[in-house]
């Protein structure tokens, strides 16, 4: 539990992190950075496989261009979202949108998770109506908009990645040393004229760098660990309160956080592990009867 727990502290970190760049630095060049710190990383620690790797990949590369595609607009929302609504409410909304899409997919055969699913829709319905009822924008229309396609991206990533090593047996790390390609050529080809003048700074490169270990490397080692220690459910209730934890971050970072979406962010918590604790109590309901 305790590398769930870590994952939620560092991603939260990156999260606060990103909302603080966005002032500061352009996205595009936030994210072309990172994402090449990352892939550099991720190709030198899979140096003695990299032949091996890229001929899977290159077998694959119509599998692989979609998940490269799919990067390139998942991280883009994930660099885009917290400047434009917060990070706390981005991670919610985003968290809360892929959960709610699992949910009622495998609700299809469980009930509960049916139900679990649509009662996280509510609560999405909810913050957004919130959202604009106190002060309506078109940076806060953008930012809903920006958080969901998030979501809806990061689960068409998961489904591509779980097909791809089932085809392939990649590592999750030679997962990562491709993903980022396009990413990187499509951004350096958007970037305007006269941003590596204008950004290039010891002191960006040093919180880009920062940001690349905190949101793109280190959370793979603790989800990863994690997985080895306890169950994915296990995983995914502990990680669905990063949204509580950004949200005190946030507050201390910019003093711009309405603490009574905490209890929104806390019900997401409690719908995420409802069909886990509601499985485990028939199992061990079942086994006492046949004692």
């Amino acid at each position: 539990m305790a590398y769930s727990f870590m994952y939620v502290f560092v991603f939260g970190f990156a999260a606060v992190l990103i909302q603080k760049l966005y002032l500061n630095i352009s996205p595009i060049f936030s994210l072309l950075i990172s994402a090449s710190i990352a892939t550099i990383f991720f190709n030198i620690i899979n140096i003695g496989k990299l032949k091996e790797t890229y001929k899977k990949i290159w077998d694959q590369k119509i599998a692989c261009f979609g998940i490269m595609l799919t990067i390139l607009v998942m991280w883009n929302c994930a660099m885009t979202g917290p400047g434009l609504i917060g990070a706390s409410s981005f991670a919610f909304l985003n968290f809360a949108w892929l959960g709610m899409l699992g949910l009622l997919i495998s609700g299809i055969e469980n009930r509960v998770n049916m139900y679990a699913g649509l009662f996280v829709f509510l609560l999405i319905f909810i913050v957004i109506c919130t959202h604009f009822s106190h002060h309506y924008s078109k940076n806060m229309l953008w930012g809903i908009i920006v958080a969901l396609t998030g979501g809806t991206s990061s689960y068409i990533y998961f489904k591509q990645s779980k097909s791809l090593v089932e085809k392939t047996q990649l590592s999750p790390t030679q997962m990562l040393s491709f993903r980022f390609y396009l990413t990187i050529f499509i951004l350096f080809a958007l970037l305007p004229k006269g941003s590596f003048v204008i950004f290039s700074t010891w002191k960006n490169y040093g919180e880009i760098t920062l940001l690349s270990l905190s949101s793109l490397i280190i959370p793979l080692f603790f989800i990863q660990k994690a997985l080895e220690k306890i169950s994915a459910e296990q995983n995914a209730i502990i990680i669905s309160l990063t949204p509580v934890f950004i949200s005190f971050l946030q507050e201390l970072a910019f003093k711009d956080v309405d603490f009574r979406y905490i209890i929104i962010y806390l019900l997401y918590t409690v719908a995420i592990g409802f069909p886990y604790f509601l499985s485990n109590l028939k199992r061990r309901l079942c086994k006492a009867r046949k004692k």
